[in-house]
């Protein structure tokens, strides 16, 4: 994976630069899905802070004022 085509976002979510509010919610929801504490339940602590990551993710990347700050810290 190229790292120019790539941004990282805390405990391994992978969102496109560019990706659009549609592809950010697509992939979060996709996320949640998989590692929801009801489908990890060898794992509820971790995958409660995931779940709790994922969402802080989609709010940050879903709302243009702060994905636009967040992408100047990146150097996007």
């Amino acid at each position: 994976i190229s790292g120019e085509n790539i941004n990282f976002v805390p405990n391994s979510i992978v969102f496109k630069p560019t990706a659009t509010k549609e592809e950010v919610k697509a992939t979060t929801k996709r996320q949640l899905l998989k590692d929801h504490p009801d489908k990890n339940p060898e794992n509820v602590r971790w995958a409660t802070e995931r779940t709790k990551t994922l969402l802080e993710a989609h709010e940050v990347l879903s709302d243009q004022g702060r994905r636009a700050a967040y992408d100047r810290l990146c150097g996007f």
